[in-house]
């Protein structure tokens, strides 16, 4: 099993800012991911074009399962809060320095 992970940047190249389906579909056709995790994806956004990019990614892969979160056009409230959870490792109570 394949997993991949691919931060979009919101379908712009990294060559020349722009954003081309047909580039993306092959970058992650490339891939050859049997699970492909995304991050910085679009869906209806002015800056990607309006193009879902989920939906590009799981058509270059033949994925017939997608799952994402519901898509949100505003910013967070808190700007300054991180846009992401964290997990924190505790150390195992019987071997942790007191």
């Amino acid at each position: 099993m394949r997993l991949a992970t691919f931060n979009l940047l919101h379908g712009r190249s990294l060559t020349d800012g722009l954003v081309d389906p047909a580039r993306l579909t092959a970058a992650v056709h490339a891939l050859d991911a049997d699970i492909l995790a995304l991050q910085e994806v679009d869906r209806d956004q002015s800056r990607s074009g309006h193009h879902d990019l989920t939906t590009l990614a799981a058509q270059a892969l033949d994925a017939p399962n997608t799952a994402s979160p519901p898509p949100s056009s505003a910013p967070p409230a808190n700007t300054s809060a991180p846009y992401a959870t964290t997990t924190t490792a505790t150390a195992n109570p019987a071997t942790a320095s007191a």
